[in-house]
């Protein structure tokens, strides 16, 4: 995973695959530039920069201690700019001016990213993310060292986004056990952005029931990528629709997001929230900061290229 997350040149613009006859939204970023060939198939080009952290969540750890909730799949963020982005995500911000503890404080809070008041006063409630640069990790956490709680909630990483079951309409796995914090993602917008996340490329006809409606039943419900025998490994998208049952034999691996996020709503209201959780499978607007939300709304195409683009419609099912 890089060190920093600079999404600098990031774009959501509708795009027309003229092979399946859906807009589908595109990304162009650092990492790579989302392209539409003339036969209406997508690939990505491959930059230099791999300033990326979009595959990433951050979760909090245990309160007064030095460690992740979960240590075999958390990992405490070792990394600045890292913390300064998980700030965002939690909907709180670094610390101005302190952001960086001085040395004098480093055995008094945990080791890396970690979330505290903001100030010392004890009126005052409202949370900001420091930074702890400690070398080593600190006398007060060390296992048999007798001590008093360090003071803080450490601030952690982990996978943003997961492979499900394969073969089946579910089952996101991490290290290889089902995991209740994820689901399959069933927004189409969003399984296109998962997928040039993870640098995988889009499937031609990435809405598979466009021109066969029976492709339904036989593909995993949602964004999946193509595992079956023979299949190009590309991702797609199998839309649910209403009043009609789930893939009875699905043949694909399904992609899955993190669908419970850290969220800090003011004063001391602090953890692992549920708000948003709906959105984070069937809409984008949760999936990034608001700060990162704004710069891809930036493009680099043309007025008249986006002018075109944005009046493109997908043709109804």
């Amino acid at each position: 995973m890089a060190p920093s997350f600079y999404l600098s040149v990031l774009v959501f613009t509708r795009l027309f695959s003229h092979a399946s006859g859906v807009a589908v939204v595109m990304r162009s970023e650092e990492k790579g530039q989302a392209f539409v060939e003339a036969d209406g198939s997508v690939g990505i080009r491959e930059s230099e920069s791999n300033g990326d952290m979009c595959d990433v969540d951050y979760p909090l750890g245990n309160e007064s201690t030095c460690d992740c909730v979960d240590t075999t799949h958390h990992s405490i963020i070792l990394d600045e700019e890292m913390c300064k982005e998980a700030a965002k995500e939690a909907g709180l911000h670094a610390a101005e001016g302190k952001f960086m503890i001085h040395s004098a404080w480093f055995d008094k809070h945990p080791k890396g990213c970690f979330k505290d008041k903001c100030t010392s006063d004890a009126s005052d409630q409202s949370q900001c993310y420091f930074y702890n640069p400690a070398t080593s990790r600190q006398t007060k956490c060390v296992t048999g060292v007798h001590r008093d709680s360090v003071t803080g909630v450490p601030v952690c990483k982990r996978d943003r986004f997961v492979k499900g079951t394969p073969d089946t309409n579910g089952g996101c796995l991490v290290g290889g056990t089902v995991h209740a914090d994820y689901g399959v993602i069933m927004d189409e917008d969003h399984c296109v952005e998962t997928a040039i996340c993870m640098g995988d490329a889009l499937g031609e006809e990435f809405r598979v029931d466009v021109l066969d409606a029976s492709l339904h039943d036989t593909h995993p419900l949602g964004c999946y990528i193509d595992t079956k025998e023979g299949g190009d490994g590309k991702v797609r998208y199998n839309p649910p629709h209403e009043n009609v049952v789930a893939p009875r034999f699905p043949k694909g691996t399904p992609l899955c997001n993190v669908t419970v996020r850290t969220w800090i709503s003011g004063g001391g209201a602090t953890g692992s929230s549920t708000v948003g959780v709906e959105a984070r499978t069937t809409n984008t607007s949760q999936l990034f900061s608001a700060e990162t939300r704004a710069k891809m709304l930036s493009t680099t195409f043309s007025a008249e290229t986006r002018a075109k683009m944005l009046s493109t419609t997908p043709n109804p099912l």
